[in-house]
């Protein structure tokens, strides 16, 4: 069957005065007032909805903004990134009801959600240049991200309009017979796990690795449709947690893109082979060293009560 492009969200911890907080500052150019969203300690993801006993991380921020403001109203929908153009719908919007109340997201809190979360690498310097001005957009203020988002990764190929070469599940029984005697043996079956292969062919090589010293390099992110600032769409940190066994959710063949999960097929999953889980070389190979072109390959368990792909 042919594939479209998919959507790999790893799961977002948030801790209790780690990362649990957000400050937007309303009328900065006038009275300034900050609003301090504190996100519940929990595991999120990064989408606009909760799901089958999935927390979404934008959805969480919407009502936290509604319970602390009457000034204004918050909300987050999907856009292209101001920088990555190319790489359609792969950034995100904080956007203002009103255009009377101009406001900043503040990237420096202490505690504060990792800024590249919002598709923004926080910026060295003072406090003040790290304060993301919004900008009027007709009736509205938004702040719409430099770049892509951390932890909501786009498969983005070479072939294939950004698709899976592969990506089939199988079914891996756990059995066992009575006897070594098959003639009068007994199958005694106790789960039928489902299993998926996902195999990405001829990605650019900052798809698959974050090299966060070399983004002024503009070589290694030729080709690639990503912003020579852009390291925020690599494989390495979706696999980085997957190592780890996070449950990652993946939105299959996505058109159109949005902040919602069950909008598409999707289904949660794991890494299952533990030789990927220990070396992410075991992941990705390379194809062709002219141009650093890689592929994916990532053996994953399917979770049985979050399989919404009949695949």
């Amino acid at each position: 069957m042919p594939y479209g492009q998919d959507i790999w969200l790893p799961p977002i911890v948030v801790q209790t005065g780690v990362n649990d907080e957000v400050e937007i500052i309303e009328d900065p150019g006038g009275t300034p007032l900050s609003r301090v969203a504190t996100i519940p300690a929990g595991t999120y993801y990064s989408v606009n909805e909760d799901f089958s006993g999935f927390l979404g991380l934008w959805k969480e921020l919407t009502d936290q903004f509604a319970a602390i403001t009457t000034t204004n109203t918050y909300t987050f929908e999907v856009i292209t990134p101001t920088l990555s153009t190319a790489m359609t719908s792969a950034g995100l919007r904080l956007k203002a009801a009103s255009a009377t109340v101009d406001f900043v997201l503040n990237a420096n809190r202490t505690n504060g959600l990792d800024i590249r979360n919002f598709g923004f690498r926080k910026l060295i310097g003072s406090a003040a240049t790290n304060l993301i001005l919004s900008v009027t957009s007709g009736s509205d203020e938004v702040v719409d991200s430099d770049f892509t988002m951390l932890n909501r990764w786009f498969s983005h190929t070479l072939l294939n309009d950004n698709a899976a070469t592969d990506k089939r599940s199988t079914e891996a029984r756990n059995v066992r017979f009575s006897s070594g005697r098959i003639e009068d043996a007994v199958a005694v079956r106790w789960d039928s796990p489902k299993n998926r292969r996902v195999i990405y062919e001829w990605l650019k090589s900052p798809h698959v690795y974050n090299r966060a010293d070399d983004t002024d390099d503009d070589a290694w992110f030729n080709g690639s449709d990503l912003n020579v600032d852009d390291n925020l769409n690599a494989f390495i940190d979706v696999w980085s947690t997957m190592s780890d066994l996070g449950e990652t959710v993946i939105l299959h063949n996505v058109d159109p893109v949005d902040l919602l999960v069950t909008t598409h097929q999707w289904e949660a999953v794991k890494m299952r082979n533990e030789g990927q889980a220990r070396n992410f070389d075991n992941v990705a190979n390379l194809l062709r060293p002219e141009g650093e072109w890689y592929g994916l390959t990532v053996d994953l368990f399917v979770d049985p009560d979050a399989d919404n792909y009949p695949h």
